[in-house]
């Protein structure tokens, strides 16, 4: 499963790299409109399908906001330290984890991702839509061979980091666990960690951390306005889904600026 035939392939993209490799003194396009005219999750949702991501995919795709940025689906706002952000920021929640946990994902990966940009662009926390450390955010990107992506955009610019998400999202089906219990709350679990997705038979701990994560994503579903009440939210939140197969991140951006 992927994106539809709007596609026309990663080498039609090439054109839009220069855009996405930015100089060190130049800031991304942060936060352009969704087609609604308003950032939430239906709005997210329908732009993801009219894009050709599955309807289940892009459902999960589309809550994930709601936790990670309390409800508001503000894009402008980071965890972590003030030092690597940019200016443009609404607001910087100061998190010595976060910071730490942004460091390690780019000492980790450091060859992966392009020197022309300064350090402290990776390394200061989390933000964004998605709540992503610019490593994982940057991990799409890379795997589909755009070294040069600026953290800031894969982190903060909306389009962007749906597209990182999506690859993010895909990666769930390397571990076993998501294999055996392919659920919106076990792709919502490895949003945290992948270490933290459940089983097909878990033990007391693990059942209990899967029965936990069904209550939040139901409760964000409906915050979100994905779902108008909690039993179908849980319902969905605890089917099981197809494997989703990602296309490289630069053809999911092309799809979504396609279709804005």
């Amino acid at each position: 499963m992927g994106v539809k035939s709007i596609l026309f392939g990663v080498a039609i993209v090439a054109a839009m790299l220069p855009a996405l490799a930015l100089a060190a003194d130049d800031d991304p396009p942060i936060d352009p409109p969704p087609p609604s005219g308003e950032l939430g999750g239906p709005s997210i949702k329908a732009w993801l399908v009219r894009a050709g991501v599955p309807d289940d995919v892009a459902t999960l795709i589309a809550a994930v906001p709601q936790r990670e940025t309390g409800g508001t689906y503000n894009p402008r706002v980071a965890r972590g330290r003030v030092e690597g952000t940019p200016a443009w920021l609404d607001k910087v929640n100061l998190d010595a984890n976060e910071a730490r946990a942004a460091e390690i994902g780019h000492d980790r990966n450091r060859e992966r991702f392009t020197a022309s940009v300064p350090a402290e662009r990776f390394r200061f926390g989390s933000g964004g839509l998605f709540g992503f450390l610019p490593s994982s955010a940057l991990s799409g990107w890379a795997s589909s061979g755009v070294p040069d992506m600026d953290p800031w955009a894969a982190v903060f610019d909306v389009p962007t980091s749906i597209a990182a998400a999506l690859r993010y999202a895909s990666a769930a089906w390397r571990w076993e666990a998501m294999r055996e219990r392919p659920t919106p709350a076990n792709l919502r679990l490895f949003w945290a960690a992948p270490g933290a997705m459940v089983g097909e038979l878990p033990d007391a701990e693990a059942a209990a951390r899967y029965d936990r994560e069904l209550d939040r994503l139901s409760r964000d579903l409906v915050r979100a306005g994905l779902f108008s009440s909690d039993g179908p939210a849980r319902r969905f939140a605890d089917q099981r889904i197809a494997r989703y197969d990602a296309l490289p991140a630069p053809a999911i951006l092309e799809a979504l600026e396609a279709t804005r």
